[in-house]
């Protein structure tokens, strides 16, 4: 009889291991992604894809509008194994990784070309690197594209934002640049943009073209300039204790279901135009500053550099020096950077 019992125990602690190995694995996906547009059906493609795909199964779910939080909570989650992957902005990245804020620095790339070539070749391994010191994967880039100044009246000029209340994103990129134009900086979470140009909170800000269409700011700060100033690259990370348990082949399922770096920049850059298209349309007016109003812009830019450098230190200064020798080798190419948005900028 005891012998029996034993071998039932056996048994059952088998079939007991046998399906919890075939259980579905949990992927919770953490975002905050735009209301509608190609790149919120990105997530909806990648839960099909990894649950299609992953060996085993695996059961996506998706928290793409904020529902943990600011992007600061969300990368919280991430490194306590809370969340599995998520795509965050530069400002949520660099609350673990500070050396990230960098670059957000403003005028550090002058065209999507010259920052896809450096970004790419030059700051993915370090980037990778920091980010798995602080226990996160890094997957790829996932930019949210340029970004420009709004404001309620023209801000055509740097002249036009001294003293002028003006948003800054989180990180401390945006804020150090809006300071040394002299601006009355007000940090603030994306959500609260418009509630704060509603109440008078804010008279303008800083924020990507694509946001800047597409939530409503020109209903309440109908004025962009098209500074460029500075590029989001964001990017896809995944909870790093996690993803070293998946076989090689799941980590690829995973790195790739949200679609190539090519796909996604071109969806983001499409997404751009076209909000700034909805914003023309729907009474804002594009400002496009000449070559030489946009060295005004750009003039506090060296400045701002090196103060970034000194407040992040790390490994800041050995970010700062790889994208230059990048800069450096894309400038040797030769290459005409080409405006995507030509058209809707207009």
């Amino acid at each position: 009889m005891m012998g029996r019992a034993k071998s039932i125990l056996v048994g059952l602690i088998v079939l007991a291991t046998t399906v919890a190995s075939a259980a579905p694995e949990p992927i919770t996906v953490l975002t905050m992604a735009p209301a509608h547009g190609e790149f919120r059906k990105r997530f909806y493609v990648l839960k099909e894809v990894v649950e299609r795909d992953f060996s085993g199964g695996a059961n996506v779910k998706l928290l793409i509008d904020g529902e943990v939080g600011t992007e600061e909570a969300m990368i919280g989650a991430l490194r306590r194994g809370r969340g599995q992957y998520g795509q965050l902005t530069i400002p949520g990245t660099s609350g673990a990784v500070p050396e990230l804020a960098l670059l957000m620095a403003p005028y550090l790339f002058r065209s999507f070309e010259e920052a896809d070539f450096v970004l790419d070749r030059y700051v993915r391994e370090l980037a990778g690197g920091l980010l798995a010191e602080r226990g996160l994967a890094f997957l790829g880039w996932v930019e949210s594209g340029w970004w420009n100044m709004f404001g309620k009246k023209p801000l055509q000029t740097p002249q036009d934002i001294v003293g002028y209340r003006m948003r800054a994103a989180g990180g401390d990129a945006s804020g150090q640049y809006l300071r040394a134009l002299k601006a009355d900086v007000v940090p603030l979470a994306f959500a609260d943009i418009i509630p704060s140009l509603q109440t008078g909170l804010i008279e303008g800000g800083a924020t990507n073209e694509a946001m800047f269409g597409a939530v409503g700011i020109y209903q309440h700060a109908p004025h962009l300039t098209v500074t460029r100033h500075a590029i989001n690259p964001g990017m896809a990370l995944a909870n790093l204790p996690w993803f070293e348990t998946l076989t090689p082949s799941n980590q690829d399922v995973v790195r790739d279901a949200l679609g190539s770096a090519e796909l996604l920049r071109r969806i983001v850059r499409q997404e751009a135009c076209d909000a700034l298209a909805t914003a023309r349309a729907g009474g804002a007016t594009i400002h496009v500053p000449s070559p030489d109003v946009i060295d005004a812009w750009a003039k506090p830019a060296s400045t701002v550099h090196r103060q970034l450098i000194a407040d992040i230190g790390g490994r800041a200064q050995d970010l700062y020096d790889r994208i230059i020798a990048g800069r450096s080798e894309f400038a040797g190419l030769g290459v005409t950077p080409r405006d995507p948005c030509s058209e809707a900028a207009k």
